[in-house]
C-alpha cells in the first residue's frame, strides 16, 4: 500500500526528522504489551429494552490499575440487534489477529438497523455503553479514546464536536463531516483521520474539508493519511493493524480529568 500523509503539527520538519527514533520506539512498545485477550457481551436496559455491547478484555487485564478505553463506532453493514455483528468489521478483526497492539479495553455498542451514529439516536446508546462498562471495568478517564468507520466515522467526528473534553484522541476512517458551526471546538483535540483516494462509497472530499477547516483554524495537533489505490472496506484494516497509529493513539492523554 502507498500513501500520502499530511500533518498539520507546528514542528512539521521536527515530525519527519525524528521518523526513524520513533519507529525504533514502535518495536518496543509493540515487544512489551502482548496479550491475548477474550470478547465479551455484555447488556444494559434502555427505553424497557436489553441493549448489547462487546467488550475486549485483554488478557493481562489487571482491575487494580486503571486502563485506558476505546470506544468504537461500526458501519452501517454492522447494525442489527444480536450484539455481536459489529465486531466482525473494523477494529474487531485486528483484536483478534493483533491484540498486541491493543493494551486496552475496547468498546463495541451496536445499533439497530433504524439508526445512525446521530444525537437522538445510536450516539447516546454509545454513551450508555461507556458508561456501562465504566461500572465493571477499571478505566482511566484521561485516556477515552474514539474511532469509526464508514458511518461510525461520521459520528466520530460528531460526538467528537460535541463533546471535545471528554475524549484524549479521535481516529475517524473513511468518511467525513462536513463543517458545521461545531468545527471550532474539535481544533485542539489530537486527531488522525484516514481516507482513501479510491474510495468508492464516501467521498474523500468529506475528510479533506474537515482537515483543511480545522487547519485554518489554527488546529495543531491533527493528523491525515490519505492512503491510495485502497478501497471503501480495506482503508480500516490497514489503519488498525498499524502499530504506529495504535502507538500514537495509546499516548494521547488529558492533562486535567474533566
Amino acid at each position: 500500500m502507498v500513501f500520502v500523509r499530511f500533518l498539520c503539527y507546528r514542528n512539521f520538519a521536527m515530525q519527519l526528522a525524528l521518523k526513524t527514533l520513533h519507529l525504533v520506539v514502535l518495536l518496543s512498545f509493540v515487544s512489551i504489551n502482548k496479550s491475548e485477550g477474550k470478547m465479551i457481551r455484555n447488556s444494559f436496559q434502555t427505553d424497557g429494552s436489553l441493549q448489547y455491547y462487546v467488550v475486549f478484555e485483554p488478557e493481562n487485564y489487571d482491575p487494580a490499575k486503571q486502563w485506558p478505553v476505546v470506544l468504537f463506532l461500526h458501519g452501517a453493514h454492522e447494525r442489527g440487534q444480536d450484539g455481536w455483528k459489529q465486531t466482525q468489521s473494523g477494529i474487531g478483526p485486528a483484536l483478534i489477529t493483533k491484540p498486541e497492539l491493543y493494551p486496552a479495553i475496547v468498546v463495541m455498542p451496536q445499533i439497530t438497523e433504524a439508526q445512525a451514529w446521530s444525537l437522538g439516536q445510536g450516539l447516546e446508546v454509545a454513551i450508555m455503553a461507556l458508561r456501562d462498562a465504566n461500572k465493571h471495568y477499571a478505566l482511566d478517564q484521561n485516556r477515552i479514546y474514539l474511532t469509526g468507520i464508514s458511518m461510525g466515522g461520521f459520528g466520530t467526528w460528531e460526538l467528537a464536536s460535541l463533546f471535545p473534553d471528554f475524549f484524549a484522541a479521535i481516529v475517524p476512517i473513511a468518511s467525513g463531516k462536513y463543517p458545521d458551526e461545531r468545527i471550532h471546538k474539535l481544533i485542539h483535540l489530537p486527531i488522525w483521520a484516514h481516507h482513501s483516494d479510491s474510495d468508492e462509497i464516501c467521498p474523500v472530499q468529506a475528510t479533506q474539508s474537515m482537515v483543511n477547516s480545522i487547519c485554518h483554524l489554527g488546529g495543531s495537533t491533527i493528523r491525515y493519511t490519505e492512503h491510495r489505490n485502497v478501497t471503501h472496506k480495506d482503508t480500516w484494516k490497514w489503519v488498525y493493524e498499524d502499530p504506529e497509529v495504535l502507538h500514537w493513539l495509546f499516548h494521547q492523554k488529558k492533562s486535567i480529568s474533566p
